[in-house]
């Protein structure tokens, strides 16, 4: 329990102190709720308007990966990142860089051993958001991406390109 009440509410504090920013903000596309992937990470995420061209974007993964009676494995992800928009916010397509980093958490058991490891991670890319003209609200977004998570077990980094998927609904 312990393990996931810090990123939590550090989660929450950063909604809430964005708040005051959100409603500031004119228009149309700056207050999102949906999900996010981007290998080997998926989970729930929220987009806050800095301004009608910068997003702040956090992510939450507290969901397991593997499980068995003898074995199991989760992994949780709790990041952050800014996106901006390189076009007009209220366009069809919406084309966007972003740069991020976050903490992946793995643990597994294996017959009664465990064992923990968090892995800090950056990445930096490129995407399109699609809005639908009759979901107006509603973008689906493709990227991809470029990143490093150090793995402190094996004293190196793992770097790579990476994929990603978003679906978001935006609140006016």
């Amino acid at each position: 329990m312990k393990k996931i009440t810090l990123p939590t509410i550090v989660f929450i504090a950063c909604l809430l102190s964005f708040n005051n920013v959100a409603v500031a903000q004119d228009g149309n596309r700056n207050l999102g709720f949906g999900l996010q992937s981007s290998f080997p990470t998926y989970g729930l995420s929220a987009k806050i308007g800095v301004s009608d061209k910068l997003l702040c974007q956090a992510i939450v993964a507290p969901f397991s990966s593997a499980k068995s009676s003898t074995f199991s494995y989760t992994m949780n992800f709790y990041g952050v990142r800014a996106n901006y928009r390189l076009s007009d916010p209220e366009s069809t397509v919406v084309p966007y860089g972003f740069v991020g980093t976050g903490v992946i958490r793995s643990t597994y058991n294996f017959m009664g051993s465990k064992s923990s490891s968090n892995y800090l991670g950056w990445n930096i890319g490129a995407g399109l958001e699609f809005f639908p003209n009759f979901l107006d609200n509603l973008g689906a977004s493709a990227e991809l991406g470029y990143g490093s998570m150090n793995i402190n077990t094996l004293g190196t980094a793992v770097r790579g390109v990476s994929l990603g998927l978003g679906l978001h609904y935006y609140v006016n």
